[in-house]
């Protein structure tokens, strides 16, 4: 796995996909080296989008969700003429 780096490091880019696991054991070297991570574990949301999770965490309470195999046969349904 190669890492591509800039010049003056913002990001760190990887050529292939990694597991979670490897993801974790790569932030935990990181900080153990005593590089700050900024919000490694959240996206930068804004508090719409905060707001949208809220409220679909309080649909899902609610019941008020469609099984994926339903959303995918209408999708299929829709689609496959």
């Amino acid at each position: 796995m190669a890492i591509a780096v800039q010049q003056t490091p913002q990001s760190i880019h990887l050529d292939s996909n990694i597991s979670f696991e490897k993801y974790q054991k790569i932030i935990t070297y990181i900080n153990d080296l005593g590089v700050k991570i900024k919000n490694h574990n959240q996206h930068d949301l804004t508090d719409e989008d905060l707001k949208i999770i809220e409220i679909s965490n309080q649909q899902i309470k609610e019941g008020k969700v469609v099984d994926n195999d339903v959303v995918l046969q209408k999708l299929k349904n829709r689609y496959e003429n």
